[in-house]
């Protein structure tokens, strides 16, 4: 019997592809103000650091490149403080800076 694949399990199968070229990418991690709603809330903020294209086989060995280069912790706070801080997160991304916060998010 002959089965054809369908479109979704054609992207799943391209995706795992370890030639299929990514961009992976080293955010800042901030902790921003959101609004003063029931007592005040706060959000994680996502701005690019350096962005690397390459193929996914080679992804990992960039990510902990990537988060040598920018150490996660600098001196003067952590995420969690009240004095602030920020902290680095690195992912391999098919589409260009994905997942770069853009907007601020509304209080529901």
């Amino acid at each position: 019997m002959i089965r054809y694949m369908d479109r979704n399990e054609r992207r799943a199968i391209a995706r795992q592809l370890p030639t299929q070229r990514v961009w992976v990418t080293a955010y800042a991690l901030t902790r921003e103000w959101g609004g003063p709603e029931e007592g005040g809330w706060w959000y994680d903020h996502l701005e690019p650091i350096e962005t690397v294209m390459c193929r996914r086989g080679d992804s990992d060995a960039i990510i902990a490149s990537l988060l040598q280069k920018h150490p996660p912790h600098l001196p003067g706070g952590s995420l969690s403080s009240v004095a602030g801080g920020y902290g680095v997160e690195a992912y391999a991304e098919t589409r260009y800076q994905l997942a770069r916060s853009t907007y601020r998010p509304r209080y529901e």
